[in-house]
């Protein structure tokens, strides 16, 4: 429980510095300024899949991609695949339907 915590604090205290120490720091901050994503998702987008360095786009692999099925005359799609990283597939997918049910929502009035 210590250990959570522990690292609970960690995530929370790159929002609460006066300036970011680096870029992972910064976008983490300009991430958990919008709507629906808080210093958890910021982190795990920010750590897991915009810091690293990739060959190409497709290195990216998170396993959203569609499984088709065909076989002889039967086609059907099969839903997103499995491959990729679980966590960040999890938060994508999290994100996307956040998106979708606030998207039609107007925003707040700003005080």
């Amino acid at each position: 429980m210590k250990l959570i915590e522990e690292v609970e604090a960690t995530r929370d205290a790159v929002l609460k510095k006066a300036a970011p120490a680096d870029d992972a720091e910064r976008m983490i901050r300009s991430l958990a300024n919008l709507r629906s994503i808080g210093a958890d998702f910021a982190t795990l987008l920010v750590r897991e899949a915009f810091v690293r360095e990739f060959r190409n786009r497709r290195a990216l692999y998170v396993g959203l991609g569609g499984t088709p099925f065909s076989s002889g005359g039967s086609e059907r799609e099969q839903g997103i695949g499995k491959d990729g990283n679980r966590r960040l597939r999890a938060v994508m997918i999290e994100l996307a339907w956040m998106w979708a049910l606030n998207a039609r929502r107007p925003k707040p009035p700003t005080p």
